[in-house]
This record gives C-alpha cells, structure tokens and sequence, in this order.
C-alpha cells in the first residue's frame, strides 16, 4: 500500500491491488496497532537521522501532493504485510536512494 517510484517508472505512483488485497490491507493500514507502529517507526527515525528525516518531509512533501500515503501519521510512502511462514529476508533496493531507511518490525515468531 502507498507509493512507490520503482520497478521502471518514470514516475511516482500509487501501488495498484486486487480488490480482496485491498480490502485486507485498507483492514490492516485502519487498525490502531498498525497506526501506533507506523507513527513510532517514524518518530525513531526522526531522532535517529534527523537530517535524513528532515529530507524526506522535504521531498516526501511534494510527493504527497499527488500519491497516497498508507499511513497520515508516518513519514514511509509505503508499507508491506508479509504474512506467510517466510516474510522477510536481507535486502537491497537498488533503484531506490541508497541511504533511505526501512522500517521492518517482526511481530510474533522468527528466527
């Protein structure tokens, strides 16, 4: 859910689902937990790289003028539920800039 300017666009656009994924994930970005994690990834970051924080109200500002945010509370563009036996695994994202942050929060059992 939210935006992104990956895979090839030339860009910025809103992620596009199926209509039963949207509904799950409108469930899971209107549920308060979800809200209050989101809110709380962004205020760590926002003391933790105040500098980088600052540039993304600054670029993420306009962005926002025409994409959707998943969360009214949090700098993120976007968020992804993994919910299977296997979620999450050591990552780069190349097409994007270099020293963004992700906010990756296991909940439950991992190893």
């Amino acid at each position: 859910m939210g935006a992104t300017h990956g895979t090839g666009r030339d860009e910025p656009g809103d992620f596009v689902n199926g209509i039963i994924n949207t509904t799950v994930i409108l469930a899971l970005v209107s549920n308060t937990a979800f809200i209050d994690l989101a809110e709380f990834a962004s205020g760590l970051f926002s003391i933790w790289a105040p500098h980088l924080f600052q540039f993304y109200i600054d670029y993420m500002g306009s962005f926002y003028l025409k994409n959707q945010r998943p969360f009214i509370n949090s700098i993120w563009s976007a968020c992804t539920f993994n919910l299977g036996p296997r979620t999450c695994f050591g990552h780069c994202d190349f097409a994007n800039l270099a020293y963004r942050w992700c906010a990756i929060t296991a909940l439950g059992t991992f190893d």
